[in-house]
């Protein structure tokens, strides 16, 4: 007699079990009831989900059919053409570094098919690792040139594109995969794979869009941005010893670098690299793909790729230059590879007669180990959270999946775990090492600027590093800790994969219908979110130039002021407070909060033991002179910034209105320029705020028109 067609085993167990059923769509409506009674994370101001729930109708008709606007700005699908040469850009990263990591993916004897879905995720993910490495190694030799740079994309797109070729023949017997052809006929399946590219869709085409649009993000335009552009401007990767964070390790920061240098342009190259960035939520989506469908079925992957794709958090990280994107796609990739391992780990652990299955399994339990240290480490190298976020948790995975799983066999235990944690490490400092030797050799300190109680460092004093610590410190080292830091960003990700697990366990058809209803009022709500102002700038098709003057004058109407100015090569600003000055178009002198203050260093009596508000000018003459020396024409202070580290990280107490009202007096700056966009409502400050502002600097307080103005920032003329 013929067995009936096996049935997937998650679906049959709650096939007869209506009541689980209709547990399931309750916990679903009271999930959904939970979750718009919070307010949205980030959101400046407050915004409750609730609210956004309310106006969705208003904001979807404002997305298709937008009000028209007085003086609309240049905008349009004309202006598209303007994106070509960053696409290109991207494009030419991407494939060198897709090349490269089918040829490295190769040597480490990856069992997988080249064009594979998991195969694709771990050349994507070693090759611009690598791509990364190299562009450090030629930054810190001097030789990144634009033709060199593409000749080697071209070369490992080229080359790894004919390894993949071949070794798909050898194992397929095919060279190319691929089968443009229509289905014969549209099944049920071919619709929901229509219906989930229907909803990706345009969440992928507004990263698409948005990762293009200039920044104005802080942090991006401080070191994300700002460091990379440094050392192209200099023609060298070297320490920084007025950016602390330059001394991070940079893997995604190397990829903007590397887009300056074959737009050899830093400004327009940085929009090429986001785009790159960009890449790392498409290729976290193949991940979740990947592992979903491997072991729980392609509609369970398609969701999980929906469901991560469609989360306004992928979008946001999308279209700015910060690298948790990078940091939860090596996360998603090295976690893929660690269960491949402790898969071969099983088989080869199992009794088999078989000696060429267990050979075989032993070569692949080599392979899979060192990928899982290469992509962990990278993670790592995306920024240092990642040794606790990966290294640690899955490095400690894999020693205590092999010591259980190899317990039956007690004589290869003990070796075959040593030489897993060999090979484990052996991959994560080839990714991460050449970034610690780097701050070894300029500082001293491998994990610079951190752990300055053990390594010290250059530059660096006891009282930055409790500033350091006290802004940035890591709490002490726990399961709590190591859990969190797990938690938080291979959330969105794991849960994507358990969603699209949990949403596939039933065939009834009240199920398919509630769930069908609750994925398609999900995603109305995040579209709404993602592609509203809440989610970032989301003018996608204005004209560039336009859109960088916009994104100048929103994070520094002083330094559009400044760059109307048009400065020479000798002509050098000397900033005070402010940190954040990627569009400068000028030669800029400055120093991050948690770095030395270089104004004070230029202008104070170097006196002990006195508190720094106590501490005296130099003698005018003398200032003068450091100014001519440094060629210092201006010196631009950002007093709102000041104000904010004041209350938060701390700021010298040094720097204050009466010094500079000195300064003027004594002949070494001229009065400071007026500029309209300078002045802030007194009363708009939060108490907090303007309680400092009465204490630290009251002289900044002015009134015009009845009302009163903090002066949010000033240019002083260095006098002749």
């Amino acid at each position: 007699m013929n067995k009936p067609a096996a049935q997937d085993p998650a679906s049959s167990l709650f096939e007869d079990r209506p009541i689980v059923l209709r547990s399931a769509l309750v916990w679903l409506l009271l999930f959904f009831i939970v979750f718009i009674s919070f307010t949205l994370p980030n959101s400046n101001p407050a915004t409750s989900r609730w609210d956004v729930l309310t106006h969705l109708p208003y904001l979807l008709l404002d997305l298709v059919d937008p009000l028209p606007i007085e003086n609309p700005p240049p905008s349009g699908w004309s202006y598209f053409s303007q994106r070509f040469p960053l696409i290109g850009i991207a494009l030419a990263i991407l494939a060198g570094a897709w090349g490269l990591g089918q040829i490295i993916t190769r040597l480490v004897k990856i069992p997988l098919a080249p064009f594979s879905a998991e195969r694709t995720v771990f050349a994507y993910g070693v090759g611009l690792s690598a791509v990364s490495l190299l562009t450090l190694g030629g930054g810190l030799l001097g030789i990144l040139s634009q033709w060199l740079c593409y000749l080697i994309l071209i070369f490992f797109g080229v080359t790894g594109a004919l390894f993949a070729c071949s070794e798909s023949k050898l194992k397929t017997g095919t060279a190319l995969p691929w089968k443009f052809s229509l289905p014969d006929t549209i099944t049920h399946e071919v619709l929901f794979r229509a219906g989930c590219c229907l909803l990706i869709a345009p969440f992928v085409l507004s990263m698409f869009l948005g990762s293009m649009l200039p920044s104005t993000d802080f942090d991006v335009l401080e070191y994300h941005f700002g460091g990379p552009k440094e050392f192209y401007q200099q023609g060298y990767i070297s320490f920084l010893s007025h950016n602390v964070y330059t001394s991070f390790p940079f893997l995604t920061e190397m990829l903007i670098l590397l887009g300056m240098t074959l737009k050899s342009d830093w400004l327009t190259g940085a929009q090429a690299g986001k785009l790159v960035l960009m890449s790392f939520s498409l290729f976290t989506a193949l991940g979740v793909f990947a592992t979903a469908r491997r072991w729980f079925g392609p509609n369970a992957g398609w969701l999980a790729a929906t469901i991560f794709l469609t989360t306004p958090w992928t979008y946001r990280i999308s279209i700015i230059a910060y690298t948790e994107g990078g940091l939860s796609f090596y996360l998603m990739a090295s976690l893929l590879s660690l269960i491949l391992t402790i898969q071969v780990l099983r088989i080869w652990s199992a009794p088999s007669d078989e000696t060429s299955t267990s050979e075989d399994a032993r070569s692949s339990l080599w392979s899979y180990a060192c990928l899982t240290g290469l992509l962990s480490g990278s993670a790592m190298a995306c920024k240092y959270p990642g040794v606790l976020s990966a290294v640690i948790p899955l490095g400690l995975a894999l020693l205590g999946f092999s010591w259980w799983l190899l317990k039956d066999k007690k004589q290869l235990r003990t070796a075959v775990t040593l030489k897993l944690a060999a090979i484990f490490s052996i991959g994560t400092l080839l990714a991460v090492g050449p970034w610690l030797l780097k701050n070894l050799v300029e500082t001293g300190n491998p994990v610079y600027p951190l752990l300055y109680s053990v390594f010290g460092g250059v530059d660096l004093n006891e009282q930055l590093n409790i500033k350091w610590k006290n802004g940035h410190g890591m709490e002490p080292l726990g399961l709590t800790y190591l859990a969190n830091n797990v938690i938080d960003v291979t959330m969105i990700p794991v849960v994507s994969v358990l969603a699209g697990i949990g949403a596939t366990w039933s065939s009834k058809q009240l199920w398919k219908v509630g769930l069908t209803i609750a994925i398609f009022a999900a995603f109305l709500f995040n579209l709404t979110i993602a592609t509203s102002a809440l989610s970032g700038n989301n003018t996608y098709l204005n004209e560039l130039s336009y859109s960088r003057k916009l994104a100048t004058s929103i994070t520094g109407p002083e330094i559009m002021q400044l760059n109307q100015m048009k400065l020479g090569a000798k002509q050098v600003v000397l900033s005070v407070g402010d940190a954040e000055l990627f569009y400068a178009e000028f030669p800029v002198i400055y120093n991050t909060v948690f770095d030395h203050e270089i104004f004070q260093q230029w202008t104070a009596k170097p006196e002990s033991d006195i508190p720094n508000e106590l501490l005296s000018l130099k003698p005018a003459k003398e200032i003068k002179q450091k100014f001519k020396e440094e060629h210092i024409v201006y010196v631009y202070v950002n007093w709102a910034e000041i104000l904010r580290y004041r209350l938060t990280y701390g700021f010298t107490s040094y720097v204050t209105p009466p010094r500079f009202e000195q300064l003027v007096k004594e002949g070494v700056l001229e009065p400071p320029l007026l500029n309209r966009y300078s002045y802030r409502k007194f009363d708009s400050f939060r108490t907090d705020e303007q309680k400092e502002i009465l204490t630290w600097a009251p002289e900044l307080i002015v009134e015009r028109e009845g009302e009163r103005y903090f002066i949010t920032a000033q240019i002083f003329p260095v006098a002749p």
